[in-house]
Formats: C-alpha cells, sequence, structure tokens
C-alpha cells in the first residue's frame, strides 16, 4: 500500500516514494542530490538555500509523474537497505527508490559511498574484500564497478558520519581511509608501477616489478630526507633519496643557468 501525505501545495497529495529519479536544475541539467544541504537531524533548518533543484520521477507504479523543488536530503542506515529521503519545498520527505538510468552516472559515487556506510555500519569488523565484494554485487548493472575513488568523492559525507556514529567510528576500513590509522605497505592497493633506481638515476635503468618482495625493496616506508616525519601519504612508499634526486638536477640547471648569465 502506497502511502499518502498531504501538501500545502492546493491540497496535492504527495507519495511516500518515488522511483525513476533524477535530478535537475536550470535547463533540466542532472546534478546529484549529494549538492543539496545534507540535513543530519530532526531540527536542522535548511532555509536560505538558493540553487533550485527539482526532483523526477514517478510513483504509484507510473501512473504520477513527480516534478518537485527539493531543498534537502538525508539517509537512514538503520534498516535492512539504506534508505535517502528528499526533502520538497513543502517540508515534506519523499524516499527515493531507484534512479533512473540515464541518471545513474550522476549519482553512483553517492550512492556507492552511503551503502558503504550501511554495510559497515552493519558488519564493523568485515574484512575489506567482503565489504568490495558487497558493494560489487549491489551495483553490479551499474556500467561503471564501484571503487575506492567513489568514497574520496565524498570524505567530508564520510568524515562527519563517522563523527555522529560510534559503530562507524570503530571500523578500521574508514579509519584507514580517513587517514586517522596508517595502513601498513600490505595493506595498501598498490598501482602497476616501473621500478626506478634513484641511485643510478643517470643511467635511466627502468624495469617491470615482478614479484611483492621485488617492490617493497625498491621503496621506503618514510622519506629519506625527512624520516622523522611519521608515515608517507602517497601509499605509504617513496623512492629511495628521491628529495636527494630532485635537489641535485635542481643544483645542477642553476649552476648551468649561471655559467650562461657570466658568459
Amino acid at each position: 500500500v502506497l502511502t499518502m501525505e498531504s501538501s500545502d501545495e492546493e491540497g496535492e497529495i504527495v507519495p511516500e516514494w518515488v522511483t525513476n529519479y533524477s535530478f535537475v536544475v536550470r535547463k533540466e541539467e542532472p546534478i546529484s542530490f549529494s549538492n543539496l544541504p545534507l540535513q543530519w537531524t530532526k531540527n536542522e533548518s535548511k532555509e536560505g538555500y538558493s540553487m533550485q533543484v527539482f526532483l523526477c520521477g514517478t510513483a504509484d507504479n507510473g501512473l504520477q509523474k513527480i516534478h518537485k523543488q527539493v531543498i534537502a536530503w538525508k539517509f537512514d542506515l538503520s534498516f535492512m537497505k539504506p534508505e535517502i529521503y528528499a526533502l520538497l519545498k513543502s517540508k515534506i520527505w519523499i524516499k527515493l527508490d531507484t534512479p533512473k538510468k540515464s541518471f545513474r552516472s550522476t549519482v553512483r559515487t553517492t550512492l556507492v559511498t552511503i551503502y558503504c556506510l550501511h554495510f559497515l555500519r552493519k558488519n564493523p569488523e568485515v574484512s575489506e574484500n567482503a565489504l568490495w565484494s558487497h558493494l560489487l554485487k549491489s551495483f553490479s548493472s551499474y556500467e561503471v564497478q564501484p571503487s575506492e575513488s567513489d568514497l574520496l568523492h565524498h570524505v567530508p559525507l564520510i568524515t562527519e558520519a563517522v563523527k555522529r556514529d560510534k559503530i562507524l567510528a570503530s571500523t578500521e576500513y574508514l579509519l584507514a581511509l580517513l587517514g586517522k590509522e596508517p595502513r601498513t605497505d600490505k595493506e595498501v592497493r598498490k598501482p602497476d608501477v616501473l621500478a626506478f633506481d634513484a641511485v643510478d638515476y643517470d643511467k635511466h635503468t627502468y624495469g617491470d616489478v615482478e614479484t611483492d618482495e621485488t617492490h617493497e625493496e625498491l621503496f621506503d616506508t618514510v622519506c629519506s630526507i625527512c624520516d622523522n616525519g611519521g608515515d608517507l601519504l602517497w601509499y605509504a612508499l617513496c623512492f629511495p633519496s628521491y628529495i636527494n634526486l630532485i635537489f641535485l638536477v635542481y643544483l645542477d640547471r642553476l649552476f648551468l643557468s649561471q655559467l650562461e648569465l657570466n658568459l
């Protein structure tokens, strides 16, 4: 049974949820609902939001067309599946069901993030492999598979969620993602790279990295110059003496430039 709510706009009845939805601005340009203010608590006010964003979709098995201005959004992780809502200008919440297929690419990273938070809240001690297996299955019909880069698009949202939820704050994966708990070399997803011998840089020696042992020997976990500065942020790796190399090249060019000036 579809629950309806009354709207102040000409006594219109608003459905409980909308499917095949999309959000648009101006001349029907698509925009993610994550651009709207996110309401964390019931008493938060979203007055004064200037951009006019409209929710489009259908309800009542496609019999009712929806085209309503919205001013905020929220999500709820307490159910079997994450629930996402949009706040109409008439101050009525409407649940978002399934996005329009052409709108998936616009909202995909936000949905991946919400589904990630939901799964981790239900399973705070789950392994990283299990998390991504769940997300891959949840978004198997999407053209682009979910990845960690999707989450990195929404670090402020994740950070705030962790601050407000004790269960999320205890998950190792989110702490590692936010940089609060640095991950070890073996835990970090390393890109395919070419090995570069920085000591013999003038020989231009390149080679393929064949094993994990070889990979780890070619890199340091701390910078060779600022070795007391803590763990590195970029994949926790650093080419040995890389800063020395850059500095020597800089001095070499500076010396040549000075010679040219003297001539």
